[in-house]
């Protein structure tokens, strides 16, 4: 059974337990009036000197492993609410600047006086108080246990866990309204609608991410301003957070790897895609993806504790990955494209609207939603994790329903890229069927699943098929050099000496064989020219085995993929890669 942690309550126990008398302060500091002064002794006198308002240390904390220690601090605002924040030890190293910001950030009065300050920390510091706090270092699960910064939904156990973060953590989490408020409002919406419905399951997917053990990933939805793309970010968003953490691309990979942890096991929504730079959009789609940041090494030249995460992420532009990269000067790889996945936020119908629900356009529904998911947010997430907790087959359900989903959206015969794009996507379905079961989205049961495979099915139209990308790519390269150069490169292949010397072919490439008796063109190509020009960029040796499986090329006898050819004007056969005409005609 989940108990009340939330903020409201631990609030009320907080005013209680702070509402206590004669507090224990290390010796020499007394606490008066509401302040705590310290029992400065002079040469000849004693004076008190004030350190900072009222604040109670309340526990001493430290993680799994029994390290990041810290303490666990309580005290009130200048406006009587009372504030909890864990501080980690590591910070009252140096001048202790850092933990301080975070106190005077909340309210606590403190000394400008030098003296004062080093009396502050020492006063935390030498503090010990009886109880133990586990700490967790970022939110998402832990154990059993659901981590918040301000609550942690779950049973609760002998020992507390709480949130201890390191900086500044922009806390996002919060709670406006009802389930049955968002479910009105919002969910009822997004019936029908398929883009709704994939965004809105996307936000209940993340937390299943550590029980299925599916990677990280994205979705882009991208098509022409004005679709109602960022509305389905915000409706995405109001399942966890405030509206005000829909954040957007222009951020660096740096930062954005700060934005991850605090997303860890939940939606990350970046709008349009446009505003990072092109150089490093890809760089950010391999990071968030990976789920880990950049290796980098501490003051003292040692390596760092590396930061991980798992989340997915929903982004959104008018163009997608590939084409703004290709701005940059770069290239996107398959393996960035799988990462992120990108479908059409154009329905055909109303943008990003199949159904309106009765309004009288796609504009008046979205204002409607945008409206809405400014007032009621927060519940939707709270309410799934707790009905996970709450679940005892929730494991077994939710396995047996991906699997499910995963062998309806794809065939055996698709390639280990759509494979894997195919598990976020029933991810993504299984979350959304689990949450209308729990009764918080109000769908029809099959409702998560048919919007989430009309998305996969407009990312495998958009993708080309369900072939390797990477083959794709090659074949497509391939034919863009003999669409390009087909005639103007390739000398036509003459038995006479005399016509060979008559034609002119600059920058040759090699010869086009025309047929005499029906039959099919026939391209000789250089040895050099296909590997260096035609395949640039990409393995040449790779490029021919899939040339060659695809009937473009002409292996020779021990299945080589070069031949020994005489050519015209050549005393001596020369290995080429001969072409059949079928690199043109697809």
């Amino acid at each position: 059974m989940v108990e009340d942690n939330s903020a409201e309550a631990r609030a009320k126990e907080l005013e209680e337990q702070f509402a206590r008398e004669n507090k224990t302060l290390p010796e020499g500091f007394e606490s008066i009036d509401g302040n705590i002064f310290y029992h400065l002794q002079l040469k000849k006198s004693e004076k008190l000197m004030f350190v900072c308002s009222q604040l109670e240390v309340i526990a001493c904390t430290r993680d799994e492993r029994n390290r990041n220690h810290g303490r666990l601090v309580v005290f009130p605002d200048a406006d009587g609410y009372i504030h909890e924040l864990a501080i980690p030890m590591e910070l009252f190293a140096g001048d202790g600047a850092l933990y301080r910001a975070q106190l005077l950030n909340r309210g606590l009065c403190i000394s400008p006086e030098p003296k004062a300050r080093q009396l502050l920390s020492s006063l935390i510091q030498r503090s010990m108080p009886a109880e133990k706090v586990r700490c967790v270092s970022k939110i998402g699960w832990y154990q059993d246990k659901f981590v918040l910064p301000s609550e942690v939904i779950g049973a609760k156990e002998s020992e507390r866990i709480f949130f201890q973060g390191v900086g500044t953590f922009q806390n996002n989490f919060s709670v406006s309204g009802t389930l049955e408020d968002w479910k009105a409002h919002i969910g009822k919406y997004c019936r029908a609608n398929s883009r709704l419905i994939l965004s809105t399951s996307t936000g209940f997917a993340s937390p299943l991410l550590a029980i299925v053990g599916v990677e990280n990933g994205g979705l882009h939805l991208l098509g022409p301003s004005s679709l109602g793309k960022t509305t389905a970010q915000r409706v995405a968003v109001s399942i966890f957070f405030i509206p005000q953490s829909l954040l957007t691309w222009r951020a660096t990979a740096n930062g954005l790897e700060i934005v991850a942890k605090e997303h860890n096991d939940c939606l990350l929504c970046l709008d349009e895609l446009s505003q990072v730079a092109p150089e490093e959009a890809g760089n950010i789609a391999y990071m968030l993806a990976n789920g880990i940041d950049k290796l980098r090494s501490d003051c003292l030249g040692a390596r760092r504790e590396s930061v991980t995460w798992r989340l997915l992420f929903l982004s959104t532009g008018e163009i997608g990955l590939a084409q703004h990269m290709s701005a940059g000067g770069k290239k996107a790889r398959p393996g960035q494209e799988v990462r992120i996945s990108e479908i059409s936020a154009d329905t055909g119908a109303y943008g990003i609207f199949e159904e309106l629900h009765g309004f009288e356009s796609g504009a008046a529904l979205s204002q409607t939603l945008t409206q809405a998911c400014q007032r009621y947010y927060g519940t939707a997430g709270r309410e799934f994790i707790k009905c996970l907790i709450n679940d005892q087959s929730a494991k077994s359900k939710i396995c047996e329903m991906f699997d499910h989903y995963r062998r309806s959206l794809v065939v055996h015969t698709a390639c280990g890229q759509v494979m894997r794009t195919a598990k976020r996507f029933a991810l993504i379905a299984t979350a959304g069927e689990l949450a209308t079961a729990y009764g918080i989205t109000g769908w029809e049961e099959g409702e998560a699943f048919w919007g989430v495979q009309s998305c996969f099915e407009n990312w495998l139209q958009r993708r080309g098929g369900g072939e390797l990308k990477e083959e794709m790519n090659a074949l497509a390269q391939v034919r863009h050099f003999f669409q390009q150069h087909g005639e103007s490169r390739f000398s036509i292949w003459h038995d006479s000496e005399d016509e060979m010397q008559s034609q002119k072919t600059f920058n040759r490439a090699g010869f086009r064989k025309a047929p005499y008796k029906g039959g099919s063109c026939e391209y000789f190509v250089f040895k050099e020219v296909f590997e260096n020009e035609i395949c640039s960029g990409l393995d040449h040796l790779y490029v021919a085995k899939v040339c060659a499986l695809n009937g473009y090329l002409i292996v020779d006898s021990e299945n080589r993929m070069t031949r020994s050819e005489r050519l015209p004007s050549h005393e001596k056969s020369t290995r080429v890669y001969r072409f059949t005409s079928r690199v043109m005609e697809e």
